[in-house]
């Protein structure tokens, strides 16, 4: 299945971040990154206003993984690089969302695809 993620930072080395963060999503044996937009500085949206820039790119994977798998992989990276979930829409090392999955539609309290708020992130409509 093909899946479009996002992948922002803007907290410590983001562009650094970003690349490391593409490398390790290869590196589930059932994830192929096959394609990666360039990296694009976005203002955040929502979220405290003094807050720094975003550096976001979007990446294109093919996986085998259920939606669900591929979130919790996508989680356990962010982990990786320290993201901290305390304030909604707020600084972070590392967010990782999944876009899209193929075709796909749900609506699930954890996930919903295609992601809601795609259409309204110019970064995941330029590439």
């Amino acid at each position: 299945m093909d899946a479009v993620l996002a992948l922002g930072s803007n907290q410590g080395e983001s562009r650094r971040i970003l690349a490391e963060a593409v490398g390790r999503l290869g590196e589930h044996p059932r994830v192929s990154v096959t394609a990666r937009s360039p990296v694009v500085i976005t203002a955040p949206v929502g979220g405290p206003v003094d807050q720094p820039d975003f550096l976001n790119m979007v990446v294109g994977v093919r996986t085998d993984l259920r939606p669900f798998a591929l979130l919790r992989w996508c989680q356990e990276i962010e982990h990786r690089f320290h993201r901290v979930r305390t304030v909604r829409w707020g600084p972070r090392t590392l967010d990782v969302d999944i876009i899209s999955y193929g075709g796909l539609h749900m609506d699930e309290p954890e996930l919903v695809l295609p992601h809601p708020r795609a259409g309204q992130r110019a970064f995941v409509l330029a590439p």
